[in-house]
């Protein structure tokens, strides 16, 4: 599973994690070592996909009472020895279990009989397609262990929907820091956005005029938006191309590599490039909107016409086109003042002017129109200028609200993207090589999507994935990192073009009931015809098959999982405790390391002291306190016996 950072993990067991990788791949090739894993991911996700579709909307059975799930960012602690829970160091040392002389502590607690449940950070508990998720999922731990016992899985594997959730096994504790859990959403990680996608060109033009230094909740919206980008660059992989335009008084391309800038393959240089260029951006002078859109197409056009030679990182992947367009206040255009002060909609016709000769070059160019996805930041901006270009270019617009992510915010643009698969593609995508944020080191993804039909409609459900250590890559026979890295690109270079093309109604879904465009609506769609389509109402979209919720099981999440759970805010960075809705932590004392450590390696209480040693101290304390009442109590005692006649005599006898 892809996280930031590194767990601790001592070189004696990276050593040993070493050579049982190499044990398991003796003898096999890189292919056929790829090939196993492939198999493997395929039983897990064929079990997902067969119980979502059998089961339906009858879930309640076997997922609640008993059968209730334990989740990640809970406080239920494994018990070692009991339900499948065990002390392993297969999967390499909890980042936290630093205590104890026992060889164990090399290990972590873990349970090999069922998975961890996690939930994405704003999840309701009336979520129904949570709740769904958390009981199809249970039906999944039968293939978990069975891979499991017969050595296919050497590392953490795991099944994830698009409402967000997310079951990985074997179950672990997701590590807290300053007593929260981190937040975790499945679908705008790499590995799901890459098998949930086919390759693309995606455009990013951002806002930096001088209002993106206010601040939007904790942090300007400059920094919110560099950390979105950042993330969202992260998602892209070898088959996509990408550019990012900035705009405010001028339009500017980001050089990702010097001397070279335009639409280019997101290969590991470039999206370094663009993250350290974007991370330095500064924010200042006026919100013209038509400069930004007009750099932008150009970008494009340039990237569908000019012939780049062989090898070139330059040019376009022949896909779809999709463009992401944040800003947080008023346009500038046609004289407008660019703040609160604009008339309704002041601006919008120098930038669809912009945009509708930028589509029809495209097409003429051989490419289709762009998809256009716009974000406003903050609750006082501009809705009309940038849902109205959504809403006119088959996009959506969406409001990132005061404290929001902005990333969790663009959910909408990786629904489109996994639209233009329908259930037309099975392939297996694989990551590029990153370290584990469990202890595991080295590792890459293999990555599904998963379909079901409704309504007649292909209906992507969610993305199963399973992880290798390079180190069973490294010691395949005849095996070198750059057979790896060739390998692992034919296999992802081998994806293809689909054409996506929703309808309205798909669109106006996306967008959601209160986001959604006014039914009517005559706009150009993605089909390149000079045929306007009109866009419906939302409410006749929701109740054709297909649409719409798939039904309601009737239960909460609270109701499947063990705990209610709530995760730290997305942007808590404070050292100081989160405020106490985001508490993650329900039971205060039981610390992190009692929840991923083995028996003695490692649930420090006090001052490093294990937990046993705290509670003997207290007990230590109560029995001695006691003592000490009941001496003071009979000292007492005697010295009333002797201040009464005759009783001197015998006090001395029995001194």
């Amino acid at each position: 599973m892809s996280g930031k950072g590194g767990g601790r993990m001592s070189y004696t067991l990276r050593v040993l994690l070493l050579v049982l990788a190499a044990s398991l791949v003796a003898g096999y090739t890189l292919e056929e070592v790829l090939a196993a894993r492939e198999r493997t991911l395929n039983v897990i996700a064929a079990a997902y996909i067969d119980e979502y579709r059998n089961r339906g909307c009858e879930v309640k059975v076997g997922c609640t009472g008993e059968g209730m799930q334990v989740h990640s960012c809970g406080s239920v602690p494994y018990k070692e020895g009991e339900n499948g829970a065990v002390c392993s160091s297969k999967l390499g040392r909890g980042i936290m279990c630093t205590q104890g002389e026992d060889a164990r502590c090399d290990g972590m607690l873990i349970n090999v009989k069922e998975g961890a449940v996690r939930t994405p950070q704003d999840y309701q508990n009336e979520n129904t397609e949570i709740s769904r998720f958390i009981c199809t999922a249970k039906a999944v731990d039968a293939a978990f262990v069975s891979e499991w016992d017969k050595g296919a899985l050497n590392a953490w594997a795991y099944v994830s929907s698009t409402s967000g959730g997310f079951k990985t096994f074997p179950g672990k504790m997701r590590f807290r820091e300053n007593g929260v859990c981190a937040p975790y959403d499945p679908r705008i990680r790499p590995w799901y956005v890459a098998a949930a996608s086919g390759p693309k060109d995606l455009l990013l033009i951002l806002d930096t005029s001088g209002s993106m230094n206010d601040a939007l909740g904790t942090k300007s919206r400059r920094e919110l938006m560099v950390r979105a980008v950042n993330k969202l660059i992260d998602t892209l992989t070898g088959t996509d191309y990408v550019s990012i335009v900035t705009f405010a008084d001028e339009a500017e391309v980001v050089c990702p590599i010097e001397g070279q800038c335009g639409m280019m393959k997101a290969t590991g240089e470039v999206v370094r490039g663009l993250k350290d260029k974007v991370s330095g951006l500064v924010a200042k002078g006026r919100t013209y909107m038509s400069k930004g859109f007009e750099t932008g197409f150009d970008v494009l056009l340039k990237a569908r016409s000019l012939a780049y030679p062989d090898g070139s990182i330059m040019g376009t992947s022949g896909c779809n086109t999709v463009v992401l367009f944040l800003t947080d206040g008023f346009s500038s255009d046609d004289g407008c003042r660019g703040s609160q002060d604009n008339s309704p909609g002041c601006g919008l016709s120098a930038s669809t002017e912009v945009i509708d000769r930028g589509q029809e070059a495209l097409v003429q160019a051989g490419g289709q129109r762009a998809a256009i996805f716009t974000l406003s930041m903050g609750s006082m901006s501009d809705r009309i200028v940038p849902q109205t270009i959504a809403c006119q270019n088959s996009g959506v617009w969406k409001r990132i609200p005061e404290g929001a992510d902005p990333l969790t915010q663009m959910k909408e643009y990786y629904q489109y993207n996994a639209m233009a698969l329908g259930d037309q593609t099975t392939q297996v995508r694989w990551s590029s090589p990153y370290i584990d944020s469990s202890g595991l080191g080295k590792m890459v993804t293999a990555a599904k999507p998963m379909f079901t039909i409704v309504g007649g409609k292909s209906r992507l459900i969610g993305v199963a994935g399973t992880d290798l250590l390079w180190g069973e890559l490294l010691n395949a026979e005849g095996s070198t990192e750059d057979k790896i890295f060739d390998l692992l690109y034919s296999k992802n270079t081998g994806a293809k073009c689909f054409d996506a093309r929703p309808s309205p109604c798909d669109l106006q879904i996306m967008r959601g009931e209160l986001d959604a465009c006014d039914p009517g609506t005559q706009v150009t769609g993605l089909s390149n015809s000079s045929i306007p389509e009109v866009i419906p109402s939302y409410a006749a979209c929701a109740a054709r098959p297909g649409y719409g919720a798939e039904c309601d099981i009737g239960l909460h999440v609270s109701e499947t999982i063990k705990e209610n759970i709530i995760t730290s805010p997305p942007d808590w960075d404070s050292e100081e405790d989160p405020p106490f809705l985001f508490v993650g932590e329900i039971n205060p004392n039981m610390p992190y390391e009692c929840l991923e450590c083995c028996s003695g390696c490692g649930c420090p209480l006090s001052n490093g002291m294990g937990t046993g040693a705290v509670v003997g101290i207290v007990i230590g304390v109560i029995f001695g306190v006691v003592i000490v009442a009941a001496a003071v109590f009979q000292s007492r005692r005697e010295r009333k016996k002797s201040s009464k006649p005759g009783l001197e005599e015998g006090r001395g006898a029995i001194g």
